[in-house]
């Protein structure tokens, strides 16, 4: 929703903070560092904050009144996305506008708040980043032979695969390394323990057999 400056709420509020702020430098670069930090602002907004912050804003009046050409000139932007870039501003409520007429009642340029308390909090609403899950520490190796390193997780997934005859898998693994290079022996031990797999539903099929004849 866009802040408006329809009351002396905001302007109150800003003189409280004006008069905590013993360096305006130091609260002008506190403000436009977390307005930058804030990703729901556009690039527009953010060009357009700059300029009234450092370049309008008047710290005796407390607040910033530019004519939106002049504002477009000092943002190095055109008129209309001056326009997008106040919109963003005040949906996000970093900025109140005020409208502002001349002596004859005529519209004269706006006069812009920022709402400098909108900085006091660690990360402005919209922020916030998601902690990074800690990566899990690797699973050490168990089992070598040539290029081949197994973990004990994929070591238990072959053993599952070539059932009863996972002890002479693996002895001949160890006793005859297969060639294979550090890029391919993946890809081959796999189609190795396919070869084996199938040979242990032969012998299971064979021992059935023979337990039904018997």
């Amino acid at each position: 929703m866009k802040t408006h400056c329809k009351d002396q709420q905001v302007r109150d509020s800003n003189t409280a903070h004006d008069a905590q702020e013993e360096k305006p430098l130091l609260k002008q670069v506190r403000f436009i560092t977390a307005l930058t930090a804030d990703p729901e602002v556009t690039s527009q907004g953010k060009a357009v904050a700059n300029a009234l912050v450092f370049v309008f804003w008047n710290r005796a009046e407390g607040y910033a009144r530019p004519g939106h050409a002049k504002l477009a000139q000092a943002a190095g932007t055109t008129v209309s996305s001056v326009k997008r870039g106040i919109q963003s501003l005040q949906e996000r409520g970093w900025l109140c506008v005020q409208p502002a007429y001349d002596e004859q009642g005529d519209p004269a340029p706006n006069h812009y708040y920022p709402i400098w308390k909108r900085a006091d909090s660690k990360a402005p609403t919209g922020s916030e980043r998601p902690k990074k899950a800690r990566p899990k520490p690797p699973e050490p190796i168990v089992f070598e032979a040539g290029n081949i390193r197994l973990t004990a997780s994929e070591y238990a997934d072959i053993e599952g695969k070539v059932g009863d005859l996972a002890w002479p898998f693996f002895d001949d693994l160890q006793r005859h390394p297969p060639e294979w290079s550090k890029e391919t022996w993946r890809g081959g031990l796999a189609v190795r323990v396919e070869d084996w797999a199938r040979k242990d539903d032969e012998v299971a099929e064979l021992a059935d057999h023979e337990e039904l004849v018997f």
